[in-house]
């Protein structure tokens, strides 16, 4: 379902307006850079690269930090309500200041995992402390993959169906020339955008993709804008 950088750079390179060679070639720090532009907006405005992680919260603890079971976990990318997973029960996320409150109060010193507030990128304060461990699931959606620019891109994987793969190929294509636009690459970026509200319409309800037979086939990487 995903795909490469290394394949996403190709496919830019080898799109109609970009086959004059003026780009430079796979792995180019340019060609990595408009990449990861049009990969970030792509995410940030569909969610596609949904997915969720099962973190143990440990008995007698008040703290957990998710990074150590979901590397790509960011706090900003959750897409849903945290729960734990036996009961079916969901924990309300809240400021930290509701947890120091609760503490400071003589709430109930243990139990089930009731409020939850991130205090950093990665570490999560709870309460009550857990009387026992717990499995909480966290959905969220991944964010992009991070690289350096000019370095390979065939071990990078892009977290978004291949589906799209050219209509993305088509924004890249257009912030390569986003400082001194000429007429193509607006129609490149018009497609572009074009291709991100559909799939966003796609996406909204579940952040499954639809394949291309129920697409239809007039994907922008096939529109006749080039012709």
């Amino acid at each position: 379902m995903s795909f490469t950088l290394l394949e996403l750079e190709t496919t830019v390179i080898n799109l109609p307006y970009a086959a004059a060679g003026t780009f430079g070639t796979p792995d180019s720090p340019v060609v990595h850079r408009a990449c990861r532009y049009a990969v970030n907006r792509w995410l940030r405005d569909t969610k596609c690269s949904r997915t969720s992680a099962d973190v143990t919260i440990t008995d007698g603890s008040t703290s957990v930090n998710i990074v150590t079971t979901a590397a790509d976990f960011e706090p900003a990318c959750l897409t849903g309500p945290i729960s734990i997973t036996a009961a079916n029960e969901l924990i309300s996320i809240v400021d930290y200041t509701a947890i120091l409150s609760r503490r400071n109060t003589g709430g109930s010193a243990t139990g089930k995992p009731r409020l939850l507030a991130f205090v950093s990128a990665t570490e999560a304060q709870f309460f009550p402390e857990a009387d026992a461990n717990y499995t909480i699931k966290v959905p969220y959606w991944r964010p992009k993959a991070t690289f350096t620019p000019g370095a390979t891109g065939s071990g990078v994987t892009i977290h978004i169906p291949d589906t799209y793969i050219g209509d993305i190929a088509l924004g890249a294509l257009a912030y390569l020339n986003i400082e001194f636009p000429d007429r193509q690459s607006k129609q490149c970026m018009d497609l572009f955008e074009r291709a991100l509200r559909k799939a966003r319409g796609e996406l909204a309800a579940t952040g499954i993709h639809l394949t291309e037979r129920y697409r239809g086939f007039d994907s922008s990487y096939m529109n006749d804008g080039f012709n």
